[in-house]
C-alpha cells in the first residue's frame, strides 16, 4: 500500500512540476518518438522480459552497477517507455530510488521535504532486434554528489541522456551523453579545481550490432564506441536536456548545441579510444539556431573556426542550411561568431566529418 501511494503521488507531482511534456524532461528533444507503454498486460508482459536483464545488469556477477560497484539501490518501477523503428525497438524502463529520499528538480534548490523526480530517477535502456533483446545500460538522470570534509569540499553534478540517432525510420547510431559540472575546494592548500565538461559515446548500430553484442556493453569503455569532448553546454532549468550534445548529432537542425563558456566559444572533437586519429576529409555544419529565422538571429552564430591541424573556414550568416569545407581533422574550435540580437550564447545546430575508417571507406559520420 505504502508503494501504492507513493507511485501516486510521483505521478501527481510529475504532472504538478512540469509545465512542458515529460518525456523532453527526461529524454531531451527527441521525445516526440518516445512513446509511453499502456496497458497493464502489456506492460507486465514487457516488465517481466525486461527485469531479469537488470536483475543480473545490477547485480554483483553482472559488468555494471548503477553506482559505480557499489551495492545495488533498492530501485522500483515506474513506467516505461518506447521508441519503435524498421530495424528494432528501443524500451526506456524508468525506475525510482525507493530508499533514497526524494527532492524537488531545480537546479541548485533541493528539499527533502518536497517530493522528489528527477534525482533519483534511473533509466535502464534496452533494444530488441529480430528475437533478441539487450540491456544497454542504466542511467541516471541526474546525479548530485556533495561531500564536505575538514579539509576539501566537492561538488558534482551530473546529466545522462541517452539518444538514439535514426536514418529512413532505421536505428542508425546510439549516443549517450554526459555533462559533468563539478568543483572541490582544498581549504587547507586555499585553492580550487573546477571541471565542466561534455562528452559523449558513439555507437553504430548496424545488422551485426546484436550478433557481435558485448558482454560487458558500457558505452564509456568500450572500443565499439566513439568518443566525443565538447565544451561544457548551457543547462535549462526546467528541461535539463534543451541545449546538451547530443543536438548537434541528431539530423535536427532544429534543435541546437549551446554553450555556456565565459568567452562564448565552443569547441568539439571526435576519436577513436586506443587507435590512429580519424583522417578527415571535410566538414559541414548547420549554424547557429536554426530552429527559426528569430531564434537564429537572437542567438550568436559561429563565424570562424580552426583545427590543432591548421584547418580554418569561415562560415556564412544568415544561412539555416548546411555550409561544407575541405578539412583534415576531427576537431573544429570556434575562434569568433556573430554576435546575436539578443542573447550571448553561440549555438551549433548540426555538425558533421566526412571520415575515412580503416577499412577504406569514407563515410559522413552522422550518416544524415
Amino acid at each position: 500500500m505504502k508503494k501504492k501511494i507513493l507511485f501516486i503521488f510521483l505521478t501527481g507531482l510529475a504532472q504538478m512540476l512540469f509545465a512542458y511534456d515529460f518525456r523532453q524532461v527526461v529524454f531531451g528533444n527527441h521525445y516526440e518518438q518516445i512513446k509511453e507503454v499502456k496497458g497493464e498486460s502489456e506492460i507486465e508482459r514487457l516488465r517481466g522480459e525486461l527485469e531479469p536483464l537488470i536483475e543480473y545488469y545490477n547485480s554483483e556477477n553482472g559488468y555494471y552497477t548503477i553506482h559505480g560497484g557499489l551495492d545495488p539501490l533498492n530501485l522500483e518501477f515506474y513506467k516505461i517507455y518506447k521508441e519503435p523503428y524498421e530495424n528494432g525497438t528501443v524500451y526506456r524502463m524508468l525506475c525510482y530510488d525507493y530508499d533514497g529520499g526524494f527532492r524537488r528538480w531545480a537546479k541548485d534548490e533541493y528539499s527533502r521535504d518536497q517530493g522528489c523526480y528527477l534525482d533519483g530517477l534511473y533509466q535502464f535502456v534496452f533494444v530488441k532486434s529480430g528475437k533478441a533483446t539487450k540491456c544497454l545500460g542504466a542511467y541516471p538522470v541526474y546525479e548530485y554528489y556533495g561531500d564536505g570534509g575538514i579539509y576539501t569540499n566537492t561538488e558534482q553534478h551530473i546529466y545522462e541522456n541517452f539518444s538514439v540517432i535514426a536514418k529512413d525510420k532505421n536505428i542508425s547510431a546510439l549516443l549517450l551523453t554526459k555533462t559533468v559540472d563539478s568543483e572541490v575546494d582544498f581549504f587547507m592548500e586555499e585553492r580550487r579545481e573546477v571541471t565542466k565538461k561534455s562528452e559523449g559515446f558513439w555507437i553504430y548500430f548496424d545488422k551485426d550490432f546484436m550478433a557481435k553484442f558485448p558482454k560487458s556493453m558500457d558505452f564509456e569503455k568500450t572500443n565499439q564506441a566513439i568518443r566525443i569532448e565538447a565544451t561544457f553546454p548551457l543547462i535549462d532549468n526546467a528541461r535539463p536536456f534543451m541545449y546538451t550534445l547530443q543536438n548537434a548529432f541528431d539530423g535536427n537542425e532544429k534543435t541546437a548545441f549551446v554553450e555556456d563558456t565565459k568567452d562564448n566559444l565552443l569547441a568539439v572533437k571526435i576519436t577513436q579510444p586506443n587507435k590512429e586519429p580519424f583522417t578527415c576529409k571535410s566538414i559541414r555544419i548547420v549554424n547557429g539556431y536554426a530552429s527559426s529565422t528569430s531564434a537564429y538571429k537572437a542567438n550568436n552564430r559561429i563565424r570562424g573556426i580552426e583545427s590543432e591541424k591548421g584547418d580554418s573556414f569561415f562560415c556564412k550568416d544568415d544561412t539555416l542550411s548546411y555550409q561544407e569545407s575541405e578539412w583534415s581533422s576531427s576537431q573544429v574550435i570556434v575562434k569568433s561568431f556573430y554576435k546575436g540580437d539578443k542573447y550571448s550564447d553561440t549555438c551549433l545546430a548540426e555538425i558533421d566529418f566526412l571520415i575515412k575508417f580503416s577499412d577504406g571507406k569514407e563515410t559522413w559520420f552522422c550518416k544524415n
